[in-house]
C-alpha cells in the first residue's frame, strides 16, 4: 500500500528496498505488482543499512519514503549529527513510524458476552505479528473504580493464556523484552508451547525462541512506562484515578495518553454500546480530543491500517516541519479517497459483533475466512463468490475521516 501511495498520489516511480527481517515477501510483491515492474515504474531490490544509505544518496532518488523507527529517520535525514539548524540531507523525506498504543476500555455496565469479546479485541491486538507492530497494543487504560475491571483483565489473564506463544523473530526482541521484566519484574507471564522445536520464521534472529506474553497490571499515570515502544509482545495495564461519571473518565484518559503515551499513531476504544448512547455528546468530544492518526471503537487498531479507504500516519497535518521531533512520522498513507489535510481517521463498530471477526486471535474458521477472500479477489470475482465470502466475514464498520 505504501508502494501504491507514492505511485499513485506523489505520482513518483519506486525503487523498494526490502527489510531484510521480511524480505522473503519481497519476490511475492513483485508477483503481485507484475505489470508496474514491467514497464518500468517498480522495483524490489535487498540488502541492509549500507544498500540504504548508497540509495537514498544516489543523485536519481528524489525522494525518500520509509516506514521503521524514529532512529531510521534521524539517520537517513541527520546522519549523526546534532539534530540544530537544516538537517544535512535535503531530499523530502516522508515517515511513517510507530506509537505506544493505548486501547482504551471506557467503563460500563458490561454483561458477560462483551466482556470476552473485547478481552478477545485486546489480546488480538498484543498478539498479532507476535507484537512486532507499529500498532501492537502496549498500554491498557482503565478505571480503577470499574465494577467489572478485574472482571475484565481476568478474560484477559485467560484469553491469553490460551494463546499460543510467538517466536520473538524480529532482531533485538530478546533484549526488549528483558528491559521489560527489569522494569518490571513481577511481571504475569501467559501461552501456551505450541510451535514446534523447529520452527522458525524467515528473518529470525538465530537464537530467537518463543516467549511468553508479559502483561503487568495496576499501575498508575507515575509509575507506568510509556515514553518509548517496547515492540514485542508485552502489555502495561494502567489504572487512572478519575472520578465517578464516563465524562471524567473520557478527560483523564484523553489527558493521559495525549501526554504521557509517546506518538500519535493510532489507538483503539472498546465501549459497550449503552454507554456510548447515554453519553454521546461527551464520547463524540472525547474521540475529537485523541490525538491519534487513526482510531479503532470497538475494533484493534490493525483494522484501521487494513481499511486502504482510510488515511495512516501520525496525528495532524502532515505539512508542519517535524524533522527534528519526528515523533510518529511526518505524512498520511492509504487515504484512497485522496481527501486533502486529513487529521484523523476513525472506524466505528458496534460493541459486539457476529460472526466472531476474522482478526480475532482465537477466530476457528480464519483460514476459512482468507481461502475465501483470495478464492472472490484473485479468481474471476462473481456475486456467488462474494456471497460466499460475506456469510464468513463480520458484520461492516463504519468510517470517518476528520481534515
Amino acid at each position: 500500500m505504501d508502494v501504491l501511495h507514492v505511485l499513485v498520489v506523489e505520482s513518483r516511480v519506486v525503487v523498494c528496498k526490502m527489510n531484510p527481517v521480511n524480505e522473503y515477501v519481497g519476490p511475492l510483491l513483485r508477483m503481485a505488482l507484475e505489470p508496474l515492474v514491467s514497464a518500468g515504474f517498480v522495483e524490489f531490490v535487498y540488502g541492509g543499512a549500507d544498500v540504504g544509505a548508497k540509495l537514498v544518496d544516489h543523485p536519481l532518488i528524489k525522494s525518500v519514503h520509509l516506514t521503521g523507527s524514529m532512529a531510521t529517520y534521524d539517520a537517513v535525514v541527520w546522519k549523526g549529527q546534532d539534530k540544530t539548524g537544516r538537517p544535512p540531507f535535503d531530499k523530502h523525506v516522508s515517515a511513517e513510524l510507530g506509537s505506544v498504543t493505548p486501547y482504551i476500555i471506557v467503563p460500563g455496565d458490561w454483561d458477560d458476552v462483551q466482556i470476552e469479546f473485547h478481552a478477545a479485541n485486546v489480546v488480538s491486538g498484543l498478539t498479532n505479528n507476535a507484537g512486532h507492530n507499529c500498532l501492537a497494543l502496549e498500554v491498557l487504560v482503565t478505571d480503577a473504580a470499574w465494577p467489572q475491571r478485574e472482571q475484565f483483565l481476568n478474560a484477559v489473564r485467560r484469553q491469553l493464556d490460551a494463546t499460543s506463544k510467538r517466536l520473538a523473530y524480529y532482531p533485538g526482541s530478546e533484549a526488549k523484552f528483558a528491559r521489560f521484566e527489569e522494569r518490571f519484574p513481577d511481571c504475569e507471564n501467559y501461552g501456551q508451547d505450541a510451535l514446534p522445536p523447529t520452527a522458525r520464521t524467515p528473518g529470525a534472529e538465530p537464537n530467537g525462541k518463543a516467549f511468553p506474553w508479559k502483561l503487568k497490571t495496576n499501575l498508575t499515570p507515575s509509575t507506568c512506562v510509556v515514553d518509548e515502544e517496547n515492540w514485542c509482545g508485552v502489555a502495561q495495564e494502567v489504572a487512572l484515578d478519575c472520578g465517578n461519571t464516563a465524562e471524567d473518565f473520557f478527560q483523564a484518559a484523553a489527558s493521559f495518553v495525549n501526554e504521557s503515551c509517546w506518538g500519535t499513531l493510532s489507538c483503539s476504544v472498546l465501549v459497550d454500546d449503552g454507554t456510548q448512547r447515554r453519553h454521546e455528546e461527551a464520547f463524540d468530544a472525547f474521540i475529537a480530543d485523541l490525538r491519534y492518526g487513526t482510531i479503532g471503537v470497538n475494533v484493534p487498531s490493525m483494522i484501521g491500517f487494513g481499511l486502504s479507504q482510510l488515511s495512516w500516519g501520525a496525528w495532524g497535518d502532515e505539512s508542519e516541519d517535524r524533522s527534528i521531533d519526528i515523533g510518529s512520522g511526518n505524512c498520511k498513507v492509504h487515504n484512497s479517497g485522496l481527501y486533502d489535510h486529513v487529521e484523523k481517521s476513525v472506524v466505528y463498530a458496534p460493541g459486539v459483533q457476529w460472526p466472531p471477526p476474522h482478526w480475532h486471535a482465537h477466530h476457528s474458521n480464519a483460514e476459512a475466512v482468507a481461502e475465501a477472500a483470495l478464492d472472490f479477489f484473485r479468481r474471476d470475482p462473481s456475486w456467488g463468490k462474494l456471497l460466499a465470502f460475506i456469510k464468513i466475514i463480520p458484520m461492516a464498520v463504519q468510517t470517518r475521516c476528520t481534515v
